[in-house]
């Protein structure tokens, strides 16, 4: 149970050679943000290990990087890490989104599923304060920043504050060099709604739908949603471009990709691409998309413009699984990449479920009215193809199926 009081597996617990991987994967990073002259350093839990005894704290789970942006606004600061993004792409890395000033890197075994991960927070002043989302925000000089110093991690040679004793002070308090397996992290409200307002959540229920289908060792057979498909085939010329918006570990995508149609399934868990990318017949790719973060929708709706190619889009209980940004995303999506003739197809759960739960998004709902009044504000008209009982993992639900055209 990690400070934010969510189970996982920690580095003393997690398979042979992760922790001798993770430094190998920080060090390579670090040069490279050094080589394009990023102040980086290390913080949270690695430097608190680093300067008690030089090793990864055995009950950890990743590795901690900070640099410290000099932008002089806040959307300056957004903008920094996006070039920052950009350049870890380019080079070949994958880089999840969590806000405009938090990228986590991570890294995939051979099978592709998740190995592990190192976090770079975005660091910066405003109103005299250091900020380093998400969580926190107080006194603490630039002289304790920079010029970085250097501290062993496993071995290895680490940047790390320039005092990192000040550091420690500012996140965890004076009592930082005692050990207390009580302790709890607590970001004041007023940050965290700061923090929220101006740099965005974008990883909500990311590591819920991980860890969901990291416990799947391959797809499950099932028949559900077979039928959904079939009602969204009758509609679609031969031989079309087809995006399957949510796809999960593949199935589905793949049976529209059996009728003869070109596929692109996109989902926001690297976890259900690995299960997807077990069987990926021609005619079929896989991408990662988070709808949460709408710079990359942005860029997917532009190729598909810049395509010229009709495009219809498939989303199989979706939208009642996903936030609102991520909804309006979606609908800033098909709103650019739709066409007078072509059509998205859309399921989702509509009514309340008594096991209701604000962390399982399965347990979610939409209505219809809402759902059209949404996409109405985008340009985009509906129209319901009806109702229908199904029985879910966690009970019997109302899905809803409707048809969304520009």
């Amino acid at each position: 149970m990690n400070k934010w009081d969510r189970l996982g597996p920690t580095l003393d617990g997690n398979a042979p050679g992760v922790q001798e991987r993770l430094v190998t994967s920080a060090r390579d990073l670090v040069d490279l943000l050094e080589t394009w002259g990023y102040p980086v350093y290390i913080v949270g839990g690695t430097l608190l290990g680093a300067i008690r005894n030089g090793q990864m704290m055995p009950h950890d789970d990743d590795i901690d990087l900070a640099w410290l942006c000099d932008e002089p606004t806040l959307a300056d600061v957004s903008l920094a890490s996006y070039e920052m993004e950009r350049k870890l792409q380019a080079a070949g890395l994958a880089v999840v989104r969590h806000s405009l000033a938090h990228l986590q890197v991570t890294y995939f075994d051979h099978e592709g599923a998740t190995d592990h991960y190192v976090d770079i927070f975005t660091g910066f002043y405003d109103e005299g304060l250091y900020n380093q989302p998400f969580a926190l925000r107080g006194e603490l000089s630039r002289q304790d920043l920079v010029p970085v110093s250097s501290m062993t991690l496993n071995g290895v040679s680490f940047p790390a504050p320039a005092r990192p004793e000040g550091w420690l002070v500012y996140a965890y308090g004076p009592n930082w060099r005692v050990p207390d397996p009580s302790f709890k992290f607590v970001t004041p409200p007023a940050t965290l709604r700061l923090f929220e307002t101006k740099f965005g959540v974008y990883n909500r229920q990311r590591v819920w739908w991980e860890k969901y289908y990291e416990a799947l060792p391959s797809r499950v057979a099932s028949e559900d949603g077979n039928e959904d498909v079939d009602r969204f085939l009758a509609d679609v010329p031969p031989g079309s471009r087809v995006i399957d918006l949510g796809c999960g570990d593949g199935r589905l995508t793949e049976r529209i990709a059996e009728a003869g149609h070109r596929v692109t399934g996109y989902d926001y868990s690297y976890e259900a691409l690995r299960l997807a990318r077990m069987t990926q017949p021609a005619g079929v790719q896989y991408e990662y998309l988070n709808t949460n973060d709408r710079n990359p929708v942005l860029s997917l709706a532009l190729d598909l413009v810049e395509s010229k190619q009709d495009v219809y889009f498939f989303g199989g209980d979706l939208l009642h699984c996903v936030p609102q940004n991520g909804q309006e995303s979606i609908f800033v999506l098909l709103r650019a990449a739709l066409k007078p003739r072509t059509r998205g197809f859309f399921t989702f759960l509509s009514d309340e479920h008594r096991a209701a739960n604000p962390v399982n998004p399965n347990t979610w709902k939409l209505d219809l009215a809402t759902l059209h009044r949404r996409a109405r504000s985008f340009g985009l008209s509906m129209y319901s193809l009806g109702s229908r009982p199904v029985q879910t993992e966690w009970g019997r639900r109302t899905q809803q199926t409707v048809v969304l055209w520009r």
